[in-house]
């Protein structure tokens, strides 16, 4: 007794020993980051106008004693290592962070009567806001390349109110564009501060009089960070397979982008193009816009931007202008600031279900450099349409005029396969081809919500001349649909973008003739001949071959005996 329980005492130690030398992030793995606080840089531009960020060099960290306030992101996440030395996030594919901003304009006021004051101005480095900048301005910026910012969201006069705070105010939320390709964030709150001198009047000696003044300074807090997410967008392959798609069109002047057309030679857009929609990763198109992709495909859709927008065709009178009152007619979106041209995405489900168009303003002047390829979005199955609109000023004449352009196109994303699975509806456990079970079953299509279902229920039933076949129902399935009478199920599947179909037969009950009457194998017998086969229950349909005989156990019951043997040797063998 005492060797044995010295064995098990040597199997659990060393157990518990090779636990310790599996990797550390097998042993423990660390729980994902709801929210963050983003640690941020304070700019002090003296009495200056403009908060020039860009060409300014900070060291000082902003803390809670000399800044407004605090930026905060939320999300499914965690932290990785910095980024060109920002905090870096890995995102949940699918999913969308949270930026938010923490205000509290009374920590300027301790120590001193430095107050915030109203700034008249409307330049943000370089960015001309259109608004007065007032008590503050809250201003997101975003990038693809850390090098050519693009002004995301931007609240002004941000305390103009009475109150001095702000708690948790949303600055904006991340979009599958930017976490696709990996994006820099940075949250920008610039304001004025000012400092009052009163004057001093004295009847008595005039000369000894001042007249009161003021001085000002200026500051921005910068929060930056990186988040992407888990996938990001990898340069396409040599060997995926790719297709180009859209076309340019003169869309008419203010017009919702309603016109089609032609770009003739005295069109300012003739002869080149503002960069090219591209799909790739999928494994066959039909001739009418279906894209096909099968399981692992990642099916992309690429814009390869080819223009500065500050310049384009290299023309320094050719510029993509902001659209400040911009709607698209098509789409029926309201009127909005569609700055520097703007992306639009409608998907239509598998139900007809059309729904909203997403909008990504600012489109262009969002995408890296030229040249560069952005991801737009991965994409599953479902009918798409897309379409960028922009607006081109020309001042190469006497009065600038203003053309605006669409590249519009639409495709459909089907999987290119025919499955479907089966399972159990009791055990939930898959069930393959001519499977046998008397529980039921359902049908999961797997998401491929496009393939045409059939389900075709047959009862076997024994009379005095034999068996005969009574076909119960014929019809259409749906994904989920459960089927429990007894009965043979024939289902048949068919994907109307490939032409293809699959069968499968699956039998509810416990009839050992039908049983065996399910098996491929016996395809070649009656009824009436699997009946004389099966005999008495002894020899039961799983024991029935092609060739009429049973199936032979012994071996498989013998194996399993003589590892049961060897096991008992080894234990005995150590207690002696």
């Amino acid at each position: 007794m005492n060797k044995a329980l010295k064995y098990i005492t040597c199997f659990f130690s060393a157990a518990v020993f090779f636990v310790t030398l599996l990797p550390a992030d097998l042993r423990s793995v660390k729980a994902d980051s709801l929210s963050e606080v983003i640690r941020g840089k304070l700019y002090d531009f003296g009495d200056e106008e403009g908060y020039d960020i860009t060409s300014t060099v900070s060291n000082i960290v902003a803390n809670e004693n000399n800044s407004i306030g605090s930026v905060t992101v939320e999300g499914d996440m965690k932290q990785l290592e910095d980024k060109d030395g920002v905090p870096a996030f890995e995102v949940a594919d699918d999913t969308d962070l949270t930026i938010l901003f923490d205000c509290e304009a009374s920590r300027l006021e301790k120590g001193g009567e430095w107050h915030l004051s109203s700034d008249s101005g409307k330049m943000i480095d370089g960015y001309d806001i259109d608004e007065k900048i007032g008590t503050g301005v809250l201003m997101l910026q975003t990038s693809l390349d850390n090098k050519r910012w693009a002004v995301n969201t931007v609240y002004t006069d941000l305390l103009g109110g009475d109150d001095t705070s702000i708690t948790a105010k949303t600055v904006a939320k991340s979009n599958d564009i930017q976490l696709t390709n990996g994006c820099y964030y940075r949250v920008v709150a610039a304001y004025m501060t000012e400092f009052k001198t009163e004057g001093h009047f004295d009847i008595t000696d005039l000369t000894a009089t001042t007249f009161g003044s003021s001085d000002y300074n200026r500051y921005a807090e910068v929060y930056s960070f990186y988040a992407s997410y888990k996938q990001t967008a990898k340069e396409t392959a040599e060997n995926e397979k790719c297709f180009n798609i859209g076309e340019t069109v003169n869309a008419g002047s203010g017009d919702g982008y309603s016109k089609k057309g032609k770009i003739d030679g005295d069109d300012p857009h003739y002869g080149w193009e503002m960069g090219s929609f591209v799909l790739s990763g999928f494994t066959e198109k039909t001739d009418d816009n279906i894209f096909l992709k099968n399981s692992g495909d990642k099916l992309a859709l690429t814009f390869n931007m080819k223009q500065d927008i500050t310049r384009l065709n290299n023309d320094p009178e050719l510029r993509v202008c902001r659209d400040k009152d911009g709607y698209d007619s098509y789409f029926q979106t309201p009127r909005t600031d569609m700055k520097h041209g703007t992306l639009i995405i409608r998907y239509t489900d598998y139900q007809g279900i059309r729904h909203d168009p997403v909008i990504y303003t600012d489109y262009l002047a969002a995408l890296a450099s030229p040249a560069a390829d952005t991801k737009v979005k991965l994409f599953e199955e479902g009918d798409y349409e897309v379409a960028l609109d922009y607006e081109i000023e020309d001042s190469s004449g006497v009065l600038k005029n203003t053309e605006d352009y669409r590249i519009a196109f639409d495709f459909k994303v089907r999987n290119g396969n025919c499955m479907f699975f089966p399972f159990d509806a009791v055990t939930n456990d898959e069930l393959t081809e001519s499977a046998v079970t008397e529980n039921g079953f359902y049908i999961d299509l797997a998401k491929s919500r496009y393939l045409k279902i059939n389900v075709t229920m047959a009862r076997v039933i024994k009379g005095a001349k034999g068996y005969t076949e009574d076909i119960r129902f014929s019809r259409p399935a749906k994904d989920g649909e459960k089927y429990t009478e007894e009965g043979i199920y024939t289902i048949e599947a068919e994907n109307p973008a490939t032409g293809k179909t699959v069968e499968k037969k699956i039998y509810v009950g416990n009839d050992s003739v039908l049983k065996a009457a399910v098996d491929p194998a016996n395809a070649a017998y009656t009824l009436e001949e699997l009946e004389a086969m099966v005999g008495d229950d002894a020899n039961s349909a799983e024991n029935v071959t092609a060739e009429g005989g049973k199936k032979k156990p012994v071996l498989k019951a013998v194996g399993v005996v003589a590892v049961l043997i060897v096991i008992v040797g080894i234990v005995l063998s150590k207690l002696r």
